[in-house]
């Protein structure tokens, strides 16, 4: 086996081990699952109005729980700073029904009679979700990626363009891979974003099929 052959097979490996970590599917399973499970053992005392105190207080609680409970690895929080980390995640993921942030949530919370907090907390669990996700994309390319030197990101970047031959984008499928070595995280995003497109639209098919 030459040289060149031995670097495509490493290539190969290094796209089928970030294929397998960002999987949808798999990353439902390490990150979404995890987290709905935390979420439904969650209890709290739902009666009553809830004031500003109050609601700060079940924030506090609802992150302490699902991150020591729903996150792998598991982190321990003060009451401190799961409030504080409450607020940053409405802060930046929260768009309410008036207005956006943890000031839209707590009048969501407030106004919104029966579900209102129910709504918040169900939006809470769904920007940790995405903040995991986004965790787990990092670490798998820092796992796959960060060992590499140039010419084996190049081998990978020629593996992920030609698995573009089969789009219609023939130019890119060409392209030099030394031009997409710095980002193969783009390059393998655009891929599985095309993949669950399909898988989504055969889904649609099935069900207006049955």
């Amino acid at each position: 086996m030459t040289s060149s052959d031995q670097l495509r097979r490493r290539a190969e490996h290094v796209v089928a081990g970030l294929r397998s970590d960002l999987d949808e599917r798999r990353i439902a399973a390490i990150v979404d699952d995890p987290v709905d499970r935390a979420v439904a053992a969650f209890r709290f005392d739902g009666r009553g109005p809830f004031d500003a105190k109050r609601f700060h207080h079940l924030l506090a609680a609802f992150v302490t729980h699902v991150y020591a409970h729903g996150i792998v690895p598991a982190r321990r929080l003060t009451s401190t700073q799961a409030s504080a980390e409450a607020i940053e995640l409405l802060d930046v993921g929260y768009h309410g029904t008036h207005e956006v942030g943890y000031d839209g949530a707590l009048l969501d919370a407030l106004t919104e009679r029966g579900s209102g907090i129910d709504s918040v907390l169900a939006r809470l669990a769904e920007i940790i979700k995405l903040r995991a996700r986004h965790r787990h994309r990092q670490w798998a390319f820092a796992r796959h990626l960060d060992p590499l030197n140039w010419p084996l990101r190049c081998a990978v970047a020629a593996v992920l363009l030609e698995s573009r031959r089969a789009e219609s984008d023939s130019g890119l499928a060409a392209s030099r891979p030394e031009r997409f070595a710095d980002v193969i995280p783009d390059l393998l995003d655009s891929e599985l974003s095309a993949e669950a497109m399909l898988d989504h639209l055969v889904a649609a098919a099935l069900r207006t099929a049955l």
